[in-house]
């Protein structure tokens, strides 16, 4: 889960967390292949963040209130294949289930990722992707609801999205296409500071 002591320091670059939702998805490898230290990117250090979707909605949402994240990507698989997947919205609704999860909650909320960017950078080394509207309905769509639905309003507005990598897509791709993304959504974190 956050580990406030790797966000509560004198390092003053922005902190994204990345979030693989679903215990299965094993195929994201946080360190650099040559130097065997965590990758972050540049100008800003991701944490890498696991737990059940209780405990990841509670310690996310902290997280951005207390100023200690400044943006979230949600990363898992898709039922597709071969075309990686940038979800655009989220609706109100228990995974598996048309029930609404928030009878208070507005029924759609949107993604804050830059979307047109990432998938230009991600065509730009040859990875196949688009945006889609349309939600799976399980527990990352519905953890993605959530954090969006909850998200502070107080100054700038932190990027906060899902990326669903193709079913049939190898480690090597998975690890190329997450640090392409966490690298375009870097260049968008606001700069961390104390709660007001």
């Amino acid at each position: 889960m956050l580990d406030t002591a790797q966000v509560s320091t004198t390092d003053r670059r922005p902190v994204m967390a990345l979030v693989p939702w679903d215990s299965g998805f094993r195929a994201w490898d946080p360190h650099d292949s040559t130097t065997g230290e965590t990758w972050h990117p540049r100008g800003a250090r991701l944490l890498t963040l696991n737990g059940s979707p209780q405990d990841l909605e509670r310690e996310l949402i902290k997280g951005l209130n207390q100023h200690q994240l400044a943006g979230i990507i949600l990363v898992g698989r898709s039922l597709d294949k071969g075309t990686i997947h940038i979800q655009m919205r989220a609706e109100n609704r228990l995974p598996g289930s048309s029930e609404r999860a928030d009878a208070l909650a507005a029924g759609v909320v949107r993604s804050t990722l830059t979307t047109s960017e990432i998938l230009r950078d991600l065509a730009d080394e040859q990875l196949s992707a688009r945006a889609v509207s349309t939600a799976e309905n399980d527990v990352g769509s519905h953890l993605l609801f959530r954090i969006l639905a909850q998200m502070p309003h107080d100054g700038a507005t932190p990027p906060v999205g899902l990326i669903r990598l193709p079913r049939d897509m190898g480690p090597e791709q998975v690890n190329q296409a997450i640090r392409i993304v966490a690298t375009s959504v870097s260049r968008h974190l606001p700069v961390l500071g104390p709660a007001a």
